[in-house]
């Protein structure tokens, strides 16, 4: 959530580079996949940031599609990196587990959109 909130607001390689740096952390916890994580956030951070100017407005059901997107995209890549599940198990992964997972993270990015919404206004004062 906190990618997808920060490459709205950067240009495209910045939003990238932030992706790669909180996907670095998110695999220090688990050496044996080091490095898909980072690849699968650099991947969103830069998808979110460039999608910014083509479909991006302030509207909630946006920001919902928006965060349900992202996190799905999140863990197509990361599950298809990590190389960990296979087959069958793969497929119901993507299809059943990764978009409910997806629908718990649009909503819990709707909750921080609300609650945080004065602090992440571009608008002067």
């Amino acid at each position: 959530i906190a990618l997808l909130l920060a490459s709205v607001r950067v240009r495209p390689g910045a939003a990238a580079l932030l992706g790669f740096a909180i996907g670095l952390v998110a695999d220090s916890l688990s050496v044996g996949t080091f490095g898909s994580a980072a690849l699968a956030m650099s991947v969103v951070g830069f998808t979110a940031s460039w999608l910014r100017a083509v479909v991006f407005a302030e509207n909630l059901v946006l920001h919902a599609a928006f965060f349900f997107a992202g996190k799905w995209l999140f863990d197509i890549v990361f599950l298809i990196v990590e190389r960990r599940v296979r087959g069958l198990d793969l497929v119901f992964q993507l299809l059943i587990w990764s978009p409910l997972t997806a629908m718990v993270t649009a909503l819990a990015g709707i909750l921080v959109l609300i609650v945080m919404r004065p602090m992440l206004d571009t608008q002067a004062a």
